[in-house]
């Protein structure tokens, strides 16, 4: 009985956390290359050009199996970028601290010769919203 039980549990567990999609290309474990200089014991979320500025970054920092979503990019103006990620749907999460670097197309609109800034807002129970401004290497 109790292994049905679990066997229920995992499949809304699946079902649930295939409901949302990432916003990125891809998602990596790590840093973005030209910024293994990042300060690791204080780590803070960054973002960070591509070389051609067709794509960008956003380096988040926290548990390797419980890295954020990033579910929605959008270009409210010519030099703001706003990203919005909700919390990774794993029950259980490591208790260490890693990079991940996700990667994103550059949203039409964007003036990527200008300043431009990437307005997070992670969307927890705690909400938080930082402004980034994209670095260059």
């Amino acid at each position: 009985m109790r292994s049905a039980q679990y066997a229920i549990a995992a499949i809304i567990v699946a079902a649930l956390s295939g409901c949302v999609q990432s916003a990125a290309q891809s998602t990596v474990r790590g840093l973005p290359d030209g910024f293994e200089d990042v300060d690791l014991a204080n780590p803070e979320p960054f973002a960070a050009w591509r070389d051609d500025r067709s794509q960008f970054t956003i380096t988040t920092f926290g548990s390797s199996s419980c890295a954020p979503l990033p579910t929605s990019v959008s270009a409210p103006d010519d030099s703001t970028i706003a990203v919005t990620f909700v919390p990774a749907a794993a029950l259980m999460c490591t208790a260490d601290m890693a990079s991940t670097t996700h990667v994103f197309d550059t949203p039409s609109g964007i003036d990527a010769d200008g300043r431009v800034t990437a307005h997070v807002l992670f969307d927890y129970p705690e909400d938080s919203e930082l402004e980034l401004p994209l670095r260059v290497r």
